[in-house]
């Protein structure tokens, strides 16, 4: 399942972090957004998520956007 989050606060890397350590997502099944540049770099750091230059990138990547 290919999924998208907009937002890498707080909340949103709770989400990813949940989803990437369930194992229902493959190796960068997980693409991410933020306005924030290093809120989005902490996030690929720590998961496998990938990174999307805008929201129009994540959601053509995407089934599930969050």
């Amino acid at each position: 399942m290919k999924i998208g989050l907009i937002g890498c606060g707080r909340m949103g890397s709770a989400l990813v972090g949940g989803i990437a350590k369930s194992g229902m997502t493959g190796s960068g099944d997980i693409t991410v957004h933020d306005p924030n540049a290093d809120a989005v770099a902490a996030l690929v750091a720590k998961t496998d998520a990938v990174a999307a230059a805008d929201n129009l990138e994540l959601t053509s990547k995407s089934q599930t956007i969050l």
